[in-house]
């Protein structure tokens, strides 16, 4: 790439010389540079430096919001499960179009979106009834990201300014569990309930909701009590969608204790008796939760019948992937290696298993220290 200077009606302007592109077309580049040549050699040398660094992007017009809408979205969606594509859609059009939809992809700094964070926290919420909190602000810094890093290896700016904002920090000993005796008191009313198997399923094991909900009866053994997990199931409106897990490590085996064994027997045995009763209109796929003409679950039907039982109960607010992180918090504090809590999760590291939860740390560490003065002075 080359460039040089050019006058024309009494204003400079840095002529980039661009190589061709897929066409085989010359790409041309006129970029204003000022009045005077004091100022047109100085855009030059700027110019010139970003293009010998690998940092030269042809300048553009396009707003954020443009950008996010027209080139960003769909392009990733096809590589998203349904429900996080419909997750980043809300969060684009909910949040990022309306403040910042306007600024010129070019000119975004992580001035704007710390000043964006802070108008969150503040007032964020689409109803005017108060701002999101930390972990939901996060959420949007990190769809932000993903399209800025995107924009960078697309050519369409020079650097992803949102790797040097400020997005407010999630305090990690607030994330909402339960402890074992609200779980214990959960699941002995749960046992009543219609969903019972599946939260049994999700207390005992740490699995995601959409891991449960797409288990087959393929995937159980009863007799060695273990199942396997080999995808997610969601739904894109009223249509089930079946994906595979999360990452490479979530496609994993995982044990499951007696009393888990036991519910997903009578589980088995009571779908055999809707099958029969329901005859022909039976929807027969192999799933291990269904509704009751054989349909798998929705997910988004599952949670709200979470939090009915849950405020029924007067139990702390929990949503459905709070038993996840309860399970998980449960295992630690227990003594269960992280690495192994770390696989039954289905992590991709142990790093990620010991960031997540590293509010359970500290009583690991106490346990071990006395756990080691007990053999050096012979307490045990």
């Amino acid at each position: 790439m080359r460039g040089h200077l050019a006058k024309k009606k009494g204003r400079y302007y840095v002529v980039v010389d661009a190589p061709p592109g897929e066409d085989g077309n010359r790409r041309r580049r006129w970029i204003p540079a000022g009045a005077t040549e004091a100022e047109a050699e100085a855009t030059l040398a700027t110019t010139l430096g970003k293009v010998y660094g690998g940092t030269y992007v042809d300048p553009s017009r396009q707003t954020f919001g443009a950008f996010l809408a027209d080139d960003w979205l769909p392009a990733v969606r096809v590589t998203l499960k349904a429900s996080t594509a419909k997750l980043y859609d809300t969060l684009v059009d909910a949040y990022v179009v309306p403040s910042l939809g306007q600024v010129k992809l070019q000119r975004l700094t992580a001035s704007d979106l710390n000043r964006f964070y802070a108008e969150m926290l503040e007032d964020g919420k689409r109803r005017g009834d108060g701002g999101l909190s930390p972990t939901s602000v996060r959420n949007v810094h990190r769809v932000i990201h993903r399209a800025l890093r995107d924009a960078v290896r697309w050519d369409r700016v020079a650097k992803n300014v949102a790797a040097y904002a400020d997005p407010p920090r999630v305090d990690r000993s607030e994330r909402m569990t339960w402890d074992v005796d609200d779980l214990r008191t959960f699941l002995a009313a749960a046992g009543e309930d219609d969903l019972g198997p599946v939260w049994l399923m999700l207390a005992t094991t740490g699995m995601r909701r959409g891991e449960a909900l797409g288990l087959k009866w393929s995937d159980v053994d009863l007799d060695a009590g273990r199942v396997t997990i080999r995808r997610t199931l969601s739904y894109e409106g009223t249509t089930p969608t079946v994906t595979e897990p999360k990452t490479a490590k979530s496609r994993r085996l995982v044990t499951i204790p007696a009393e888990t064994v036991a519910a997903l027997k009578s589980q088995k045995a009571r779908q055999a008796e809707v099958r029969l009763a329901v005859g022909r209109g039976y929807r027969d796929e192999g799933y291990v939760f269904t509704g009751p003409a054989g349909a798998p679950l929705n997910p988004t039907t599952v949670s709200r019948s979470f939090t009915r039982l849950v405020e029924g109960l007067g139990l702390p607010r929990l949503t459905v992937h709070g038993l996840r992180h309860t399970w998980a918090t449960v295992a630690l504090g227990s003594g269960v290696p992280a690495k192994v809590a770390s696989e039954v999760l289905g992590h991709s590291s142990i790093a990620i298993t010991l960031d997540t939860y590293s509010h359970a740390l500290p009583a690991m560490q106490e346990a071990a220290t006395q756990a080691v003065a007990d053999r050096i002075f012979g307490s045990r």
